[in-house]
């Protein structure tokens, strides 16, 4: 989360119970690094959005790389999740307290581990691939997205199977 959230008092404290790390500039900032490590080394799960920040439904931005590095050096997978549905709720045109009721969908796919032989590519194989199956998933709930949430949910498990 952008620093600015975390001025908020209502946001500060609950970002802080959450151990939500401040990003400045789409960066870590100084420091934050290694409280990253440190979660990991002790054993947490960490939520990382591949694009740095909320995207605006249909197009993803181009994937930040740090998380890939991370993963690679630390031997653990990373675990595709794809959220569909966000841009309604929590769109990129208002601020994070101007949340809206909605459906929002997370769908996890396989673990995916990465090495450092060859990085890069393998960065670029993921990014296609994810983004291959999110378009396919948007698409399917552009459909289904006004019927019963039962009818979607189905949908996609046959999707994902």
């Amino acid at each position: 989360m952008t620093k600015v959230y975390f001025k908020t008092i209502f946001l500060k404290y609950a970002f802080k119970n959450y151990e939500v790390i401040p990003v400045e500039n789409k960066s870590l900032r100084p420091g934050s690094r290694s409280i990253l490590e440190s979660y990991i080394d002790r054993g947490d799960s960490v939520t990382y959005f591949f694009e740095g920040t909320r995207g605006t439904g249909r197009s993803l931005l181009p994937f930040k790389k740090g998380v890939f590095h991370m993963a690679a050096k630390k031997g653990l997978p990373l675990v595709p999740t794809y959220i569909l549905g966000s841009e309604d709720c929590l769109s990129k045109k208002n601020t994070l307290l101007s949340i809206k009721g909605g459906n929002l969908f997370l769908i996890t796919d396989k673990p995916v581990f990465f090495t450092n032989d060859d990085l890069d590519s393998q960065i670029k194989e993921f990014e296609t691939n994810y983004t291959i199956t999110y378009q396919s998933l948007y698409d399917e709930f552009e459909i289904h997205k006004h019927k019963k949430m039962n009818e979607f949910i189905f949908t996609i498990n046959n999707f994902t199977n």
